[in-house]
């Protein structure tokens, strides 16, 4: 699934459970095949950033949509890749800007 080509990107947010002052980021792919794919870090609290990528029919209406991009060029892993790639910053924020990398994949 790697290398199977993406059409689209969304940005989407939802408050975090433990902490709601707190948003969770999370990209949305849609494949060529129609399937789409929320890439998000879950845990966010191990100092360290680690996307996994799920089947985006799991999401609950907790989510909301904030923007989204045509994507020409990049592939899934591509995502993937740059949402682990983020590293943590000098106050300890976990992956606190992967999502927005991700949305300039192109």
């Amino acid at each position: 699934m790697n290398a199977e080509a993406v059409v689209n990107s969304s940005l989407y947010a939802r408050e975090d459970k433990c902490c709601p002052m707190y948003l969770v980021f999370g990209v949305v792919v849609t494949l060529r095949d129609g399937s789409r794919w929320l890439i998000h870090d879950p845990l966010l609290v191990d100092g360290k950033c680690h996307v996994i990528a799920v089947n985006a029919s799991c999401m609950s209406s907790v989510w909301y949509f904030i923007k989204d991009k045509t994507v020409t060029r990049s592939v899934f892993g591509d995502f993937v890749q740059t949402g682990n790639s983020i590293p943590i910053d000098s106050n300890g924020n976990d992956c606190e800007n992967n999502s927005d990398k991700m949305m300039t994949l192109s």
